[in-house]
């Protein structure tokens, strides 16, 4: 709830002419609003070859399906199901091939998490709130929606600029031999 000035002002200018001075203020917002995350929780178990389950937010028209295969293909949409090995190496090239959807890789931070994997919005707001069916056995789709930034009513800064000249100011007479041959006003 600062207010900094981003320019500098001239010490001096003539009069009459415009001083530009740029602030900045993170004062009109009075909620900063919340981002949306997802985890999918792989704990019970792995997914297998056909499951499915669906995400879609508000800023996207197209709902996404995806779907894990045993030969996943670079669509964006299909996921690989575990099928042996080490459990980490499986959810780490899941986070890989969910970055090749376009949707998700410009919006969304996705990593994993022990078990999990923790999807976040890129930024704060209700469009990025997520809807979805999971229709995969062994995990737990969790989503924490989003909300809207707040922004102030008839928000504005009220700037007072004052003046100080030499001729209608007195100064202690010690003061003007430093200001190079101005001599101290008659009073």
């Amino acid at each position: 709830m600062t207010i900094a000035l981003i320019n500098n002002i001239p010490a001096v200018s003539l009069a009459k002419n415009p001083i530009a001075v740029k602030l900045q203020t993170d004062a009109f917002i009075s909620s900063a609003g919340t981002k949306c995350t997802v985890i999918l929780d792989f704990n019970s178990g792995e997914a297998s070859q056909s499951e499915t389950f669906t995400f879609n937010y508000t800023k996207i028209s197209d709902e996404q399906l995806f779907t894990f295969r045993n030969a996943p293909n670079n669509s964006g949409l299909q996921l690989p199901a575990f099928v042996s090995g080490d459990k980490h190496e499986w959810l780490d090239s899941i986070v890989l091939y969910l970055y090749k959807n376009y949707y998700l890789k410009r919006d969304w931070t996705i990593e994993r998490v022990d078990e999990t994997i923790s999807m976040e919005a890129k930024f704060a707001g209700t469009e990025y709130n997520v809807t979805g069916v999971n229709n995969v056995v062994n995990m737990l789709y969790v989503v924490n929606n989003g909300t809207d930034t707040v922004v102030e009513d008839n928000f504005s800064i009220v700037l007072d600029i004052f003046m100080i000249s030499m001729l209608f100011f007195r100064l202690p007479k010690s003061f003007y031999p430093k200001l190079q041959g101005i001599s101290p006003p008659i009073c």
